[in-house]
């Protein structure tokens, strides 16, 4: 929450994991599965400003639920509050995950607040994957296992994805929701609101469109603004708006958003 670098204690916790067995014994055990998912969440790629690099975590050791004891299935992940089956995808942002990828995810059950949250999600992959320049997401082919592949198969009819400046309107327009329900209700519901930083970051990427709809810069703005957040948790969301700011008025000179993050030599977490 101070935007200090923080991405060297996850590759010294993953050190000393591997240095300890992290295929040994009791791998599987409940608490074993719990570190493993927040140590993924954490790393998981495009989550953080001013970092360059992701160890692919969640990819690599969190996907395959099928050999746990106790399946957990698509159950939401406590630390992000995000299901696993759409955690699985935004972890292969750079490796193979699709703008389709994110449009044919069927969702998952819960609340009406949470399902605000995850189609902000959704939508903001897709950004993420239409725009990587702009938050260094290397570059690969193929895609997720069959998941495309099956969808343009099953129907006669190309896909025709929304345009961007459709999508950010879409985006905006659910954390706006959360934003009223959320103050609407004093603050119940802080937890799910707090999580709206990666989509609002994502949508508010996209400058030139922001600039010229003064009304989605002002939902981000109020969104992200410290007045609507007094649980404690209010200087990340702080930080993140001055560098919306900074980027919105300078983006034509930078290349990406995490010059301005390394510039101030901070590290700031979307989650």
């Amino acid at each position: 929450m101070h935007g200090m670098p923080w991405s060297m204690h996850l590759h010294g916790m993953f050190g000393l994991l591997q240095a300890h067995g992290l295929y040994g014994p009791g791998e599987r055990t409940e608490f074993r599965t719990h570190l493993l998912e927040v140590m993924g969440v954490m790393d998981l790629p495009t989550f953080t400003v001013g970092r360059s690099t992701s160890l692919g975590f969640w990819r690599q050791h969190c996907c395959n639920r099928a050999s746990l004891q106790h399946p957990l299935g698509d159950e939401v992940e406590v630390v992000s509050g995000l299901p696993r089956f759409l955690l699985d995808i935004m972890s292969c942002i750079g490796h193979g995950a699709t703008e389709e990828d994110f449009w044919n995810w069927p969702g998952s059950p819960g609340s009406l607040t949470q399902h605000q949250l995850w189609e902000a999600y959704r939508l903001a992959g897709m950004l993420a994957i239409r725009y990587g320049h702009l938050l260094l997401v290397p570059q690969s082919s193929g895609t997720l296992t069959g998941s495309t592949a099956q969808a343009n198969e099953a129907s006669s009819r190309p896909l025709i994805l929304p345009s961007t400046t459709v999508i950010i309107s879409r985006i905006v327009s659910h954390l706006d929701a959360l934003r009223r329900a959320f103050t609407e209700t004093e603050g119940v519901g802080s937890l799910v609101f707090n999580a709206i930083k990666y989509p609002a970051f994502i949508a508010g990427l996209q400058a030139d469109i922001i600039n010229a709809q003064p009304e989605l810069k002002d939902v981000l703005r109020c969104c992200l603004s410290i007045h609507y957040h007094p649980h404690g948790f209010e200087r990340d969301f702080e930080l993140l708006l001055e560098v919306l700011e900074e980027w919105w008025s300078h983006h034509h000179d930078m290349t990406n958003a995490h010059e301005l993050a390394l510039a101030r030599g901070m590290e700031i977490g979307l989650l």
